[in-house]
């Protein structure tokens, strides 16, 4: 068993994980489960969403009766354990939330503080909208402050992987040209420094909001 914070992962959800892990790998989707728990802690596994390549939604209302949703676990198939922004910008609405990816490796990221109520995350956000913070949500403001750049610099480089697909597919099976070879490859170059900047980023702001550890 491991404890993530206050709350108890068990071998048998360590396994779950792995056999979707397993899985993602044959069918080149992000697939996983939402996180729950009753008053003893004891993390559960809902649901059992499939989503595309690059995407996935893990429900809150997968958690059964008085069970609290925690966040969810979800399969990275074409990129690393590590977590992206957009899976890190559930500032304190997520207390828990786990990847795995082609490195064979599965990570969870627990929230730092006090997860915020269904009542007090919708008071936060039509605030946020609002143009008002409230300082008792101050945390999940800076969070989301420091993710939202990260989040839109990773959209970014997904449509320079979007550009650099359709290159390699025009290239494929003819006689490519010079000018289209040298494209790709600067393609490639601005893609690979905004992946090393992005992640250095979300590394030192993951480090501040949230407590990782090393499941597999």
């Amino acid at each position: 068993m491991i404890k993530l914070n206050s709350y108890i992962l068990s071998d048998d959800i360590k396994d779950e994980m792995k056999n979707k892990l397993d899985k993602t790998r044959q069918d080149k989707v992000e697939l996983g489960f939402t996180l729950c728990a009753n008053s003893d802690n004891i993390i559960r596994s809902r649901g059992n969403p499939t989503g595309t390549s690059n995407k996935i939604e893990i429900d809150p209302r997968a958690c059964k009766g008085d069970e609290k949703f925690l966040g969810g676990y979800h399969t990275h198939p074409k990129s690393d354990s590590y977590p992206s922004a957009e899976d890190l910008i559930h500032c304190g609405i997520h207390k828990i939330t786990c990847t795995g990816g082609i490195d064979d490796k599965i990570r969870c990221n627990a929230w730092k503080y006090t997860q915020l109520s269904s009542e007090d995350k919708y008071k936060m956000i039509n605030g946020y909208r609002s143009g008002y913070k409230n300082p008792k949500y101050q945390q999940t403001f800076d969070c989301i402050s420091d993710f939202e750049p990260l989040y839109r610099e990773e959209k970014y480089i997904k449509s320079l992987d979007d550009h650099l697909e359709e290159l390699e597919s025009s290239m494929a099976g003819v006689t490519v040209s010079p000018s289209i070879m040298m494209q790709r490859s600067f393609v490639k170059t601005i893609r690979d420094r905004h992946t090393s900047i992005l992640l250095e980023g979300i590394k030192n702001k993951s480090e501040k909001y949230y407590n990782e550890v090393e499941i597999k």
